[in-house]
């Protein structure tokens, strides 16, 4: 522990203690990729310092030294709390020596902004500052309590949600038009973060490529299973990353020869391609009988056994009821429910008719799934259902369509022969006297994702039908 002149502003993560000593992020180590949690320097109440990583070396003292110590003709700064006007002015002030200020973030909590994250580099790395507003100014440090998501008031009301790790990849993923988050503090910190507001969404996350990103990942993962309503989550690992590289280093790789929209689509892809991850944890409403776990006398007369996870539930419940063949008829779409049947397409199902049909499904199997027919269950079942690889149908693709092609359907009418019609294109074809073109008049299937249904027949040979010319004319 060495006595020298610390400038107390530039400490970064600064946690005061009871006894006037100060904790904070070692810039040293930080320097180096390390001190994730921002704890290994301490700064006593008499001016000395030391890293808790690094105790004894000189070299490492030294740095601090350069990039937080105050010139020699300087007063050693008191830990008094420093203000400024706006984060951003907070953000230069707090400028560690050798790093220039890139950018800094604000995190709001609805109109209200509780967080500010500035991020420092140089030619060799980067470092991190937050900020948080104190009577009308801004201060170095993190606020208490949990932090809010950044851009989640600029999410849209449904569809995937995707995750950043980092406000630079939040940056980038933001620039190509992707719905997204990003929480603040790092690979290390995702449970200072309040994750609500993206309950009962499907969340794509996207982790950098390395060890500390996939833990990232796991750690995210976990949180948003535990939310209510549970959350849909996939783990979404882009193509051609290398070792360290992030969604920033992959758009910036390919903006060369695609455009934003081409990447979005290709995240969105590679997205909805991943499988749903499960939850690893025991929620309550599964948790079975864990009385043997304190001793193996216990529950010998019975208990419940684990429930199966919610995604094999989903799958089981999908393949027996809502499939005629290799066909789902049963979808799930910007928040709603759909059931299609022949002759009437597709219609709403309201989010308890699908409750009482599970449930119902549920108390039908006997033990293995009776004994678990809870509203909690069911719920994460459900959730699990309206994933993309089950019933979940992107909520980009505007209806009517084609699900298996996602084309426009816009055009076609499906009449109560069974038969679907380009109704534009039959009646191009009808003016001009010729044979309508290959596919404008098709089976009727649950492909054709659509409520334009009419209760009458459709014949080619009939000439003017005069109920079809009469739509004609409407349309």
């Amino acid at each position: 522990m060495s006595a020298a002149q610390l400038d107390s502003a530039k400490l970064d993560n600064p946690k005061p203690r009871a006894n006037g000593d100060v904790e904070a992020a070692c810039p040293a180590c930080r320097e180096m990729g390390g001190d994730k949690a921002g704890n290994h320097l301490l700064v006593k109440a008499d001016g000395r310092f030391g890293c808790v990583a690094h105790q004894n070396d000189t070299d490492n003292r030294k740095q601090i030294i350069a990039l937080i110590g105050t010139k020699s003709s300087e007063t050693p700064r008191t830990p008094a709390t420093r203000t400024w006007a706006t984060p951003d002015k907070a953000a230069k002030a707090c400028e560690p020596s050798g790093y220039t200020l890139a950018k800094c973030w604000t995190y709001a909590d609805g109109k209200r902004e509780v967080l500010g994250v500035a991020r420092y580099e140089n030619g060799d790395g980067k470092t991190f500052r937050q900020l948080h507003p104190i009577a009308g100014a801004w201060t170095t440090g993190a606020p208490s309590g949990k932090l809010p998501l950044l851009g989640k008031d600029q999410l849209p009301t449904s569809g995937p949600v995707v995750v950043a790790e980092g406000e630079k990849c939040f940056d980038a993923a933001q620039a190509i038009g992707l719905p997204v988050v990003c929480a603040a503090g790092g690979s290390s910190a995702a449970a200072k973060t309040d994750w609500q507001p993206i309950a009962g969404r499907e969340v794509w996350i996207l982790p950098d490529n390395d060890a500390p990103g996939e833990k990232y990942a796991e750690s995210v993962s976990a949180i948003l299973h535990r939310l209510n309503p549970s959350t849909v989550v996939r783990l979404v690992r882009l193509p051609g990353l290398p070792e360290g590289g992030d969604i920033a280093d992959w758009i910036a790789a390919n903006r060369g020869s695609k455009s934003d929209a081409e990447l979005r689509d290709e995240v969105e892809d590679v997205a909805v391609a991943a499988p749903v991850e499960e939850c690893n944890e025991i929620l309550p409403d599964e948790q079975g009988d864990r009385r043997q776990e304190t001793s193996p006398e216990n529950g010998k007369l019975g208990g419940r056994p684990n429930a199966p996870s919610p995604i094999e539930t989903a799958q089981f419940f999908m393949r027996e009821t809502l499939m005629d063949g290799e066909v789902v008829t049963v979808r799930h779409y910007r928040d709603q429910w759909f059931a299609y049947s022949p002759g009437a397409g597709w219609a709403v199902v309201t989010d308890g008719e699908m409750l009482k049909r599970l449930m119902t499904w549920l108390q039908s199997k006997g033990d293995q799934f009776a004994r678990h027919a809870t509203a909690n269950y069911a719920r994460n079942v459900l959730v699990n259902l309206s994933a993309f690889g089950l019933c979940g149908i992107p909520a980009q693709l505007e209806r009517p369509c084609w699900l298996s092609t996602g084309k426009d359907a816009r055009n076609v009418m499906a009449f109560s022969n069974g038969l679907a019609v380009d109704v534009m294109q039959f009646a191009e074809a009808l003016a001009a006297g010729r044979e309508p073109p290959e596919g404008c008049i098709r089976p009727v299937t649950a492909d054709l994702f659509s409520a334009d249904f009419v209760n009458y027949p459709f014949d080619a040979d009939a000439g003017r039908p005069d109920l079809f010319v009469k739509y004609l004319k409407r349309a």
